[in-house]
């Protein structure tokens, strides 16, 4: 247990003492949504890629990477 300014701190991992960081102001609505959305696109975009990928290799016409495969198990 520790008293700082008033205020009892617990922790449960004696040899490590934890501070939460914690903001000094309010964050804007504006830059809050323009954060927002920025991690968005940056999903939008990663699924787009991600879905592109998955065609591309169901029709195994890529050229970016090598396909393994026994010719018993590919049904033409």
């Amino acid at each position: 247990m520790l008293r700082i300014k008033n205020k009892i701190f617990i922790f449960l991992f004696y040899p490590f003492i934890f501070f939460m960081a914690v903001p000094k102001k309010r964050t804007s609505k504006a830059k809050a949504r323009s954060r927002k959305a920025v991690w968005k696109r940056k999903a939008l975009l990663q699924a787009k890629r991600a879905t592109s990928l998955a065609k591309s290799s169901l029709t195994m016409k890529s050229n970016s990477y090598i396909y393994l495969y026994k010719e018993k198990d590919l049904d033409l």
